[in-house]
């Protein structure tokens, strides 16, 4: 998809979309939320592929995700909600737990096990 290639803003794709004020279940039912939805997975994945290439650390990205400050999976789990519901979607939680949990990165300087 053009729009995550170009790393154009989730405001500026439900502006196209005619999702702009929508949240929720309104814009989970919307026809164009699924084109959203792709918009995204797309963006992600890109977001994965540059911090590998650039051979960023898994401390690294953790704290660019907002998560510096977590010690424990209470910690972990209030800071992924949080994150969450200050965004417009579920981005960081899913790079936090695709990326971050799992050891899968040139270098890393945590070990985190959660549940």
């Amino acid at each position: 998809m053009r729009w995550a290639d170009a790393d154009k803003s989730d405001d500026f794709v439900k502006q196209k979309l005619k999702l702009n004020g929508l949240s929720g279940d309104a814009l989970k039912s919307n026809k164009n939320y699924k084109y959203f939805k792709q918009f995204v997975d797309i963006k992600e994945g890109n977001q994965r592929d540059v911090w590998l290439k650039q051979e960023v650390s898994t401390s690294d990205v953790w704290t660019k995700l907002g998560f510096g400050n977590v010690k424990t999976q209470e910690e972990l789990t209030k800071a992924s909600l949080t994150t969450v519901q200050s965004r417009n979607h579920t981005i960081r939680r899913k790079l936090c737990l695709s990326l971050v949990l799992t050891p899968h990165g040139p270098r890393k300087k945590r070990e985190w096990k959660v549940g």
